[in-house]
């Protein structure tokens, strides 16, 4: 039993030492769940982890620009889906941390807090940066822009999903440890998660590029196209 610089006891494992790369970090998130919970030097912690953030993102938003065979494309893809990622969790981030100072029995700090969730989004990057491969290869073969589309769908969400998984998890271990299950309230912020990124890529559009559109940095606003979540139900066909 240590306990951390709040002089809160916790039951982490022992060790002095995060992991250092972007794998380690996840791989052996009880070290950095501990180092978090120390509270000590987490600043290059944060900063390994907003990197791969950026990376992973950048890699993945490469794959989904190359279908309209435009190096413009590609360009702004690789920048726009980590400014999906990174401001999505920059517009989140304030309620998740007034909702874990107001209702865990153990809540963590500005500093502590931030470097979970950037812990997170090294999660969600490294999916996304995994998949970009067989993204591109699928893109390039089959050449069908509402299959690209769907694809572009399912794997952020899977990784948004896997993110929040982390961000959940670390939740339970540093600031309440008997918690079996999510409580309404982070399943909320869950919810509230998906929606804000879901709408913001609405807003960054296009990642993919319409082979029957010119090249357009972000799409003009237009009332008849409605919004995120009236398109994702016209994908699914519903």
């Amino acid at each position: 039993m240590n306990a951390t610089a709040d002089g809160v006891p916790h039951t982490l494992p022992d060790s002095p030492h995060a992991p250092t790369s972007p794998f380690g970090l996840l791989r052996d998130r009880a070290r950095v769940f501990q180092r978090i919970a120390d509270g000590q030097d987490l600043v290059p912690v944060m900063v390994r982890c907003l990197a791969t953030a950026g990376a992973g993102a950048a890699i993945l938003g490469m794959a989904l620009g190359s279908y309209a065979h435009s190096a413009a494309q590609i360009l702004a893809s690789t920048l726009k889906l980590p400014i999906l990622l990174l401001g999505t969790a920059l517009l989140c981030f304030p309620a998740f941390h007034v909702l874990q100072s107001w209702r865990a029995p153990r809540p963590m700090s500005l500093q502590r807090s931030l470097t979970l969730q950037s812990l997170s989004l090294a999660a969600v990057a490294l999916l996304w940066g995994s998949l970009a491969p067989p993204i591109l290869f699928l893109v390039g073969s089959t050449q069908h822009y509402r299959l690209t589309q769907s694809l572009a769908v399912l794997v952020c969400a899977f990784g948004g999903l896997v993110g929040l998984s982390v961000l959940l998890t670390g939740y339970r271990e540093l600031c309440d440890p008997e918690q079996q299950r999510p409580s309404l309230g982070l399943l909320l912020y869950v919810l509230v998660f998906g929606a804000v990124g879901g709408q913001l890529a609405w807003i960054l559009r296009p990642f993919v590029g319409s082979p029957a559109l010119p090249f357009q940095l972000f799409r003009a606003p237009n009332p008849e196209d409605g919004n995120f979540f009236l398109a994702l139900l016209d994908l699914l066909g519903w």
